[in-house]
């Protein structure tokens, strides 16, 4: 360890919110309001002290956010806490100005770890719209607050501590540890009933022309009403893509990524980009700051879409990498493009240790290994604050993670990485084949001179023991993401690109271990470059995953596709959809036979084909145009 102790879309990660009616044509009458995702933080690493501290917490509702709730009251409040008190002097409080003494303080029998909620003996009755903060306090023999480790608002996040009882305490940000899981629930005739914010919003800065981008988007329900739909606009300067979103179920206050896997820029060049909530459940969205700019996005036929691949060093032994564990998953939570893998070294070993982990503690450089630790496309970070200059593993962190994603999710990404996979469930044999291409054909755009191909396999759902902060055993702990057997060479196999920029693989094997559970296992395919001198030039170009048995179903495209008068595909599942003029085409299986011969046609079906790697050959006045495609 080291220096501190310091599927239309995906699911939602955010519980600790109020049930509320099923129908939705009906005026709810209760909210829950707050900006902690709701994330407990069970491991912070505050450590135990042998004396008492007093800590307070509080968020703050701004008179903006108040004047929505005029005419209502607020009947809860809800604190969520990390660890059990060893000393138990609460209370909840109100107050319209933390310097001064709260005007209302109920004192509570006692608080449980996770999430406490108190009914105010009087509730609060909203005259208007004055701004308001919520909080909590208690005495206790260690530090024992639940932060969510997001990024914070400048308004969740107040917080004070002291060794005396002081009825004014000195208030400060507790800046880092995200916002306070704090909530207070409001009841009303009058509150508003479907209202949707967009937290985050995440696509990268380099995309392909005409190639599906994905995009995340994280949003909020701000109102009284359970969210069950959804109407997004997505708009660049060539115009606008609805996404209409059903079969959600966010209740109030709850959070959810949505990930939209179709969105298509059809033009090069530089465009605006911009999401905005049109409506829900149906309804005008109320919420006033619906609508969220991103960025600047770049568009060239060179580029393909990035899937980044996070390598994380833990060990069951290391007491500090739950609350690493809970810092990734928040990240997560937020990205659709990123691979997790963990490798179990860099403080001793465990059950689930194998050498090449081991062997892989050399991209630490001259810094000894520790956990928790990870990577990011095994590429450099410490001038963006990484603490490693001579590898690229880093120390995880809560406030460097989110920012190194969007830093990694941001580079240009110029090679696909196809995986092809076939699974016999009755001998557990496996059989993995990896291509991919490069549109611009120009292998210089890989900035290393020994391009290598990883093949990983990956298995979640492990239980097993895990040690915490403060000696804490987790007996049935769940290890994922853990790296079982390398297939290539430790350090890769060489590719070799033909004259088109494509490259294929050999076949790989593997005969499944039976203590291995197939259904959660992974196939992760990755190329960088191997350098066995210089840790710091192996960086990952790109990267791919499929379960045991399927193939990823990316299309690498020939540059010439990009001009107007010629054809360009797209795969939509067991079709390819045809746009431009040709007069017929044929399917080749890499081997050279044909498969398939068919007229023009708009749309081509290949849900009869075997799963392998094929060749699409269209043909018309302006010549051939070859294809390349995994079943």
């Amino acid at each position: 360890m080291k220096r501190w102790l310091h599927l239309m879309v995906a699911a939602s990660f955010a519980l600790g919110c109020l049930c509320l009616p099923d129908d939705l044509s009906a005026q709810s009458g209760s909210m829950v309001i707050g900006y902690g995702s709701g994330d407990l933080e069970t491991d912070l690493p505050r450590g135990e002290s042998n004396y008492s501290i007093y800590m307070d917490g509080a968020v703050q509702f701004p008179s903006s956010y108040m004047k929505q709730l005029v005419g209502s009251r607020l009947t809860r409040i809800r604190v969520a806490l990390a660890d059990t008190l060893t000393d138990q002097e609460n209370e909840v409080f109100l107050s319209y100005d933390l310097s001064g003494k709260p005007f209302y303080v109920q004192a509570v029998e006692k608080f449980e770890a996770g999430w406490n909620e108190v009914v105010l003996d009087v509730p609060y009755e909203i005259a208007d719209d004055r701004e308001i903060y919520v909080g909590f306090s208690y005495k206790s023999k260690g530090y024992v607050v639940s932060f969510d480790g997001e990024e914070s608002n400048g308004l969740g996040d107040w917080f004070a501590f002291s060794q005396l009882d002081n009825e004014y305490p000195s208030w400060h940000h507790e800046t880092g540890s995200g916002n306070l899981n704090i909530q207070a629930v409001v009841e009303g005739d009058n509150l508003p009933q479907n209202a949707v914010s967009i937290t985050h919003v995440r696509i990268a800065k380099c995309v392909p022309v005409g190639e599906p981008v994905p995009v995340d988007v994280v949003v909020r329900n701000m109102g009284a009403n359970t969210v069950e739909s959804l109407v997004l606009d997505c708009t660049v300067k060539n115009g606008q893509k609805q996404f209409e979103i059903e079969g959600l179920d966010i209740p109030s206050n709850g959070i959810q990524l949505l990930s939209l896997d179709d969105f298509v820029i059809e033009e090069s060049g530089i465009s605006d980009f911009s999401v905005e909530v049109a409506s829900v459940n149906g309804e005008a969205n109320t919420y006033e700051e619906e609508a969220h700019v991103v960025k600047n996005l770049l568009c060239r036929t060179e580029y393909v879409n990035r899937t980044i691949l996070l390598e994380q060093y833990s060990t069951a032994t290391c007491v500090n990498c739950p609350t690493a564990h809970s810092t990734l998953h928040r990240n997560m939570n937020k990205c659709s493009n990123v691979i997790w893998v963990t490798h179990h070294s860099g403080f001793g070993t465990d059950d689930y240790s194998i050498p090449s982990s081991q062997d892989y503690l050399y991209f630490f450089g001259n810094e000894g290994a520790f956990a928790p630790a990870m990577m990011l496309d095994r590429t450099n970070f410490y001038k963006y604050g990484a603490d490693i200059a001579s590898g690229p593993a880093f120390e995880v962190g809560t406030s460097i993670v989110p920012k190194l994603l969007q830093e990694e999710n941001d580079t240009p990404a110029y090679v696909t990485v196809d995986i092809s996979s076939s699974y016999d469930r009755e001998n557990r044999l496996l059989e993995v084949e990896v291509s991919g291409g490069m549109p611009s054909k120009d292998i210089g755009k890989l900035s290393g001179d020994a391009i290598v191909l990883n093949v990983y396999l990956v298995e979640d759902s492990l239980r097993g023991m895990q040690s915490g902060l403060f000696n804490r055993i987790y007996e049935d702990y769940h290890h994922d993401n853990v790296l079982r057997q390398v297939l290539t060479d430790v350090w890769g196999d060489a590719v070799v690109f033909d004259a088109e920029g494509n490259y294929s693989s050999v076949s790989y094997t593997c005969t499944l271990p039976e203590e291995w559970q197939p259904g959660n296992m992974r196939i992760v395919a990755f190329l960088s470059n191997k350098d066995l001198s210089v840790p710091n030039n192996c960086m990952v170009f790109n990267a791919s995953q499929v379960q045991l048995g399927e193939s990823s179903s990316s299309v690498a495209i020939d540059e010439a596709c990009a001009f107007p008068q010629q054809p360009r595909i797209r795969r939509w599942g067991d079709a390819i959809d045809v746009e431009g003029q040709y007069e017929g085409a044929v399917i080749y299986s890499v081997s050279g036979s044909l498969v398939k011969a068919m007229d023009s046609q708009p749309r081509i079906d290949i849900s009869g084909l075997a799963p392998g790697i094929y060749l699409l050959r269209l043909f018309n006045e302006e010549g051939n145009h070859i294809f390349k495609f995994i079943k």
